[in-house]
Parts: C-alpha cells; sequence; structure tokens
C-alpha cells in the first residue's frame, strides 16, 4: 500500500482506484498520505494555472468539433471541467477522511466565492469524519451555517454537519441565531435544537424565543415548534 499515494497526480486515471484500495485496506499512515496527495491534488486543481494549462486542450476540442466557442463560452467549458474533476477528488476524499481533508474542505467550503455546487461536495465530503474534540471544526461548521450570503443548500449541509457533535457543543451556537433578523433562520435552528432536545429542555427554549415587538415570530413558527414538541419523549412540561 506504501507506493500507492504518491501515484495519486491531478492528471491521474487511477486515483479512484487507488483511493478504494487505501480505504479498504490500508493502514492509518497510507490513509493520511492519501489525503494529503488528495489536498495537493485539488489544490492544483482549484488554481489559475490549472485552468491556463487546459485552456489550449478545450479549444484544441472545440476545434475538433467545429464548435466556434467565443472566449466566454470557453471559460465556461472550462469551469465546468474544473468542477468535474473537483467532484471526482472530494468523493474521494470522503472515502478517506483524516484531518487534512477535513480542514481543507472546510476552508473551501467557508469561500463564497467558489462554484455553488462545489462547496456543497466539499462539505458533504467530511460527512462522519469530523472531530468532535476539536473545535476549530465546530467553529468552521457553525460559521458556514451563520453567514447569510451562504445558498439555503450550503446552509442546510452545514447544519447537518453540525448536528453530529454533541448537543451540547452545537445548542449554544445555534442559539445565537435567534437574535438575528431571519426568522427563517431561527426557525431552522429551532427545528435542530428541538429535535436534540427532550421535554426538560423546553422551558429554556420558550425563553430564548422573542418576546417583544422587535423581534417578533411568524406565523408559521409556533406550529413547527409544536409538532416537534407534541412528538418529544419524557413527561410533558409542567
Amino acid at each position: 500500500m506504501k507506493p500507492l499515494p504518491p501515484l495519486i497526480r491531478e492528471d491521474g486515471t487511477k486515483n479512484e482506484r487507488i483511493v478504494a484500495l487505501v480505504a479498504d485496506l490500508g493502514n492509518d499512515e497510507t490513509k493520511k498520505k492519501t489525503g494529503d496527495a488528495l489536498v495537493a491534488v485539488a489544490t492544483r486543481l482549484d488554481s489559475e494555472e490549472w485552468l491556463a494549462k487546459q485552456r489550449p486542450l478545450v479549444e484544441e476540442s472545440n476545434r475538433r468539433a467545429k464548435t466556434n466557442a467565443t472566449a466566454e463560452q470557453v471559460k465556461d467549458q472550462l469551469k465546468k471541467y474544473q468542477e468535474q474533476e473537483l467532484e471526482k477528488t472530494f468523493s474521494s476524499m470522503r472515502r478517506i477522511g483524516g484531518k487534512t481533508i477535513v480542514d481543507y474542505c472546510l476552508q473551501y467550503a467557508m469561500i463564497g466565492a467558489k462554484a455553488e455546487e462545489s462547496r456543497v461536495r466539499a462539505i458533504a465530503a467530511v460527512e462522519g469524519r469530523l472531530d468532535k474534540s476539536v473545535g476549530a471544526q465546530l467553529d468552521k461548521v457553525f460559521e458556514i451555517v451563520r453567514e447569510d450570503k451562504n445558498a439555503d443548500k450550503i446552509r442546510a449541509l452545514a447544519l447537518a454537519r453540525l448536528g453530529e457533535f454533541p448537543r451540547e457543543q452545537f445548542v449554544p451556537k445555534l442559539y445565537t441565531l435567534f437574535e438575528g433578523k431571519k426568522w427563517q433562520v431561527r426557525m431552522d435552528a429551532a427545528r435542530m435544537i428541538l429535535r436534540a432536545s427532550t421535554s426538560k429542555d423546553i422551558a429554556e427554549f420558550m425563553r430564548r424565543l422573542p418576546h417583544s415587538d422587535k423581534q417578533k415570530m411568524a406565523l408559521t413558527e409556533p406550529i413547527v415548534y409544536g409538532s416537534i414538541v407534541a412528538s418529544m419523549q419524557g413527561p410533558p412540561p409542567g
């Protein structure tokens, strides 16, 4: 297994097969080296240098296909090609895991300028791979959830990752979202809190909800919260 990680390259045709072998049979050291190699590949793929290198190949492909692509169209083709290659790499990262991969994927997902689908795949790649003892990972996931500019798909997936941490770690962070102006964000956070709670936690939840004219709940919120509370385990609050 030791000779396999160095064979993982940006232009490698057997990267996925190598990753499959390492994931199934490799020891911790080999998996770490494979993770390092995948991060190195992703870093090169996600660069202007890689795009410049692929441009002549795309233009030649257009000529052979007798496609009169404009400069803007070629740019779009390159971006799609880049996203496809990154998709394969994120898929491989998901199989290997490890701190190097998790740190890279979370940092990538935090960058708003990256393609939405690539950011989604980066968050998906760390499913079940987060280290509950590393506060920096929790903070990065929550930062993705908290950022209003992020697409709903990205925030929803980040919320799912946040839910992989122990309740006592993520609930205090989610309560801070109750202070914002967007009721939809509060409702998503509230759903997650309630689903991780029992009836003994309801009193605290109620205290956290808006109680002033400056910050009102949407009409649908009480209905949503009530339905979740009704299905809770434990004695009803009294």
